[in-house]
């Protein structure tokens, strides 16, 4: 009877403390994203393999949809990637289906990556890269550089190499970690 109580109390217990647990968190700013609402620009460092998270393979060490940028529509996106990697990492935005850049001079498109065996960025190395995110969407901010054929589309979300990049109506730059 004490054992099938200890049990339900533990039961009890961890049902409290994992309540909260689904909720997302918001981050108006966090320290990697800087942002000037007079000219309606935000910059973005965001660092590929920098914590030991899904094996490294990573963006400021959120995988597998952990991590929502939201950006209201019309603003101009700075984007510095740094490779704390192993391995060369490429960074771009696309649409979730397709894998087409989601916007005029956001990364590299899969067809440039494939064309140049040099794209993307060594470990240790840095690119950038600049848009407006003109159209309201949701969209995959994803490394395209390191693909695998045995993955659905030959992305990565087998290896969950990507985030979420939201363009909102409205509001404020923000990121949501889930």
């Amino acid at each position: 009877m004490f054992h099938m109580r200890k049990t339900l109390a533990v039961a009890i217990g961890a049902g409290l403390l994992l309540t909260g647990c689904g909720n997302a968190t918001t981050n108006a700013h966090p320290k990697w994203m800087k942002v000037d609402t007079a000219t309606k620009t935000v910059n973005l460092t965001i660092k590929g393999g920098s914590t030991r998270n899904n094996e490294r393979q990573n963006f400021n060490g959120y995988a597998n949809g952990q991590m929502q940028i939201n950006i209201p529509v019309g603003y101009t996106v700075h984007v510095k990637f740094i490779n704390d990697g192993g391995i060369p990492e490429d960074i771009g935005i696309y649409t979730p289906k397709s894998h087409q850049l989601a916007f005029k001079n956001a990364g590299d498109s899969i067809k440039a990556i494939v064309a140049n065996p040099g794209a993307g960025a060594y470990p240790g190395h840095s690119l950038k890269f600049t848009f407006t995110a003109d159209k309201v969407g949701t969209y995959r901010m994803m490394n395209l550089l390191n693909r695998f054929p045995q993955f659905p589309n030959n992305t990565q979300h087998g290896t969950g190499d990507w985030d979420v990049f939201k363009v909102t109506p409205g509001g404020s730059p923000s990121v949501q970690i889930k």
